[in-house]
């Protein structure tokens, strides 16, 4: 990860930033991180708009081709508009296992 990002997570854990929260959460297992990352990404549903694009999208939007930044707004913006078809992360991944096993 490139420079930490000093932002309070929460008033209850002032001093702990993001890269730092980053850095442990690494650490778990892989079942704690899925969980965590599950969480994380359902608090993100209504606040989408309100958070500005950094991590790994921003640091890779350079080194993608022509177009994909277009392509990545376009679809996000069906997303916004409902127009989108959107699976449900679990279920595409049971199909996965289940092709994967037979």
């Amino acid at each position: 990860m490139t420079d930490a990002v000093a932002t309070p997570l929460a008033s209850h854990i002032p001093s702990v930033d993001a890269a730092t929260l980053l850095a442990s959460a690494m650490k778990l297992p892989v079942k704690d991180r899925a969980f965590l990352a599950e969480r994380l990404i359902s608090s993100l549903d209504d606040d989408l708009d309100e958070v500005p694009m950094h991590g790994t999208l921003a640091e890779a939007a350079p080194l993608l081709g022509p177009g994909w930044m277009e392509e990545i707004e376009r679809r996000l913006e069906s997303v916004r508009r409902g127009e989108a078809v959107l699976l449900d992360g679990e279920e595409v991944f049971r199909e996965l296992l289940a092709r994967r096993s037979s």
